[in-house]
């Protein structure tokens, strides 16, 4: 079984939390180089919306102002909502051009536990619900797990709370 980023015991997150992953790293990466490194600094919660509630975690995701019914002028991975979760998350994600998009969600150390878009998409604005289970249908444990999008020469991913 693979364990979250950051496991939830007794209602705080376990020492991992305040060790920051001993200099792991996340966030955006607009370029063609993968993220190979993570560091764990917090979450930015978000309400049922999609509204950032309190502070946003400025490294994590890839944000932008979504306009429906536009086509995005650059690749964006904004944060899930809501976050944290019980239930399910959406995640919101947008391509400036036809790609091949690739969205999963990972579990310490590295791994990916579920692959929810794999493929070609056209240009657009969308969204993709993740119903907090693995690729083998069962639902994941509490804590941080994260959610990472690659495209051409983009590259980005964001921290979901999973309760």
């Amino acid at each position: 079984m693979h364990k979250p980023l950051l496991a939830k015991t007794a209602g705080a997150l376990t020492l991992a939390s305040a060790m920051l992953f001993l200099g792991l790293t996340a966030g955006c990466d607009r370029s063609t180089d993968p993220i190979e490194d993570y560091r764990f600094i917090g979450i930015t919660e978000t309400d049922q919306t999609g509204a950032v509630v309190g502070t946003r975690d400025n490294d994590d995701w890839c944000p932008a102002t979504i306009n429906q019914g536009t086509i995005p002028n650059e690749y964006y991975l904004n944060p899930a909502f809501p976050n944290a979760t019980s239930n399910t998350c959406t995640v919101p994600f947008g391509i400036p051009a036809a790609d091949s998009v690739k969205i999963v969600i990972i579990a310490w150390p590295d791994v990916v536990i579920r692959e929810l878009t794999n493929g070609p998409r056209s240009a657009g604005n969308f969204g993709i619900t993740w119903d907090l289970r693995n690729d083998d249908g069962a639902r994941v444990d509490p804590g941080i797990y994260r959610c990472r999008m690659t495209a051409s020469g983009f590259s980005c991913q964001g921290d979901i709370q999973v309760q």
